[in-house]
């Protein structure tokens, strides 16, 4: 076995900014949403076209990994209401 240490390439040094909903126990129907780059979280009111398409920080189960394939899912489906 060969183990090393290598350079990461700079394309991929910066990590993309991803949109993570979070509760809004006021009105559980109305989204909040917040932007994090890997660093640093900032709230914001609505996203814009261009954030809806951003990456979602979350983990998924094999279950429901499965079934967004299956149906097509896409980015701009993850409750954006």
């Amino acid at each position: 076995m060969v183990v090393g240490n290598y350079p990461v390439r700079s394309d991929l040094v910066e990590l993309p900014i991803f949109r993570i909903r979070g509760v809004n126990f006021v009105n559980p129907k109305a989204a909040i949403w917040f932007l994090w780059d890997g660093v640093n979280k900032v709230k914001v009111d609505q996203l814009s076209d261009e954030q809806k398409g951003y990456p979602i920080a979350s983990v998924l189960t094999y279950e429901l990994f499965i079934h967004r394939l299956e149906t097509g899912w896409t980015l701009r489906e993850d409750g954006l209401s």
